[in-house]
């Protein structure tokens, strides 16, 4: 990533420090367009989560980006075409993915949770998606586990590690669209803001 490429400075994660790069914060990008993919129920072929937790995402549920080693790649398994639109307003970043509604489920949430804690080294946090139908989950899909390093002070060699998330809530999920007259303009829509894994859990630091 290079000033002439247009990329801009701002901090990411090399060597397991936090530093200046180019190309720093794209991860908030790809990590809002993961949540809404998962949300739409597009299929992740590939995703990393970042070395570190992040703060604007649920500890499984962020997607880092490092070219050319680490990529967030969606696949679309449905019959019709989808369509993804991406809107910044000030600092606020909106993802809205259209297609045709799947009819055998009426909403999705996602959740995640520790699944181990290894003081002074790791944790390692498991995601799920959690398919609805009449009220009720009637499936439920893995999303794979997340590696996250516990980031030591070297004067002390103290562990400064983050709290544990408990069991977390619910985030709210958009309500179910209308079926839409057109495939290429129908509404199966995944939003997700700034303020928020796939199949992959790698521990390597990328773009934060």
């Amino acid at each position: 990533n290079l000033a002439s490429g247009g990329w801009v400075s701002s901090t990411v994660i090399m060597a397991g420090e936090y530093v200046q790069g180019y190309g720093g914060g794209i991860c908030q990008a790809s990590t809002t367009i993961y949540n809404a993919a998962l949300y739409a129920n597009m299929k992740i072929v590939s995703r990393y989560n970042h070395a570190y937790p992040s703060s604007y995402a649920k500890w499984g549920l962020d997607a880092t980006i490092d070219y050319p080693g680490k990529d967030l790649k969606l696949q679309n398994t449905s019959e019709y075409p989808m369509y993804m639109q991406c809107t910044m307003v000030g600092r606020k970043l909106t993802v809205n993915i259209y297609g045709c509604p799947d009819d055998s489920f009426d909403k999705i949430t996602l959740t995640s949770y520790t699944t181990e804690r290894v003081e002074g080294s790791h944790y390692i946090v498991a995601a799920q998606r959690h398919y609805w139908k009449d009220g009720k989950i009637y499936k439920t899909q893995s999303l794979g586990s997340s590696r996250y390093k516990i980031k030591v002070d070297k004067e002390e060699e103290t562990p400064s590690t983050p709290s544990t998330p408990s069991t977390p809530s619910t985030p709210s999920t958009p309500s179910t669209p209308s079926v839409p007259s057109t495939p290429d303009t129908s509404n199966s829509e995944g939003n997700s803001g700034n303020e928020n894994n796939g199949n992959s859990g790698n521990e390597n630091g990328g773009h934060g």
